[in-house]
């Protein structure tokens, strides 16, 4: 009995991650909604302009701004951030996401003091 019911919980917890739609755009938070997002996002996000510490905070996860790529596989690519949460809002349903701001290819470590746990590592 305890055996098919981990085998139940497994199953369900695929059936509830969904891949993004190709040609679509995301915020981060609407990726991390749909499925298993949260590493591909910080890992593809060390290849954005920024410091790598920077890159695994919320709010830049939350208003980073990615195309998907391939509804097969959910591969995405980075296209930007929409600045401070709130800019980037929920397009829905078959519909892309809208960054309110012009998505920057910013340097997101810029802004802290030189010494910080965020701050830019050198180039």
């Amino acid at each position: 009995m305890k055996l098919s019911l981990v085998a139940l919980m497994a199953a369900a917890s695929f059936a509830a991650a969904d891949n993004c739609q190709e040609g679509l755009k995301y915020c981060g938070f609407n990726l991390l909604r749909r499925g298993n997002y949260y590493q591909t996002i910080v890992d593809l996000s060390h290849s954005a302009p920024g410091s790598a510490a920077w890159n695994t905070l919320d709010d830049f996860i939350n208003s980073s701004y990615w195309l998907c790529t391939s509804s097969a596989t959910g591969a995405i690519k980075y296209e930007g951030y929409c600045g401070s949460p709130g800019n980037c809002a929920d397009g829905g349903a078959g519909k892309s996401d809208i960054c309110n701001w012009k998505p920057q290819q910013v340097i997101p470590c810029s802004g802290f003091p030189p010494g910080s746990p965020y701050a830019c590592k050198d180039y």
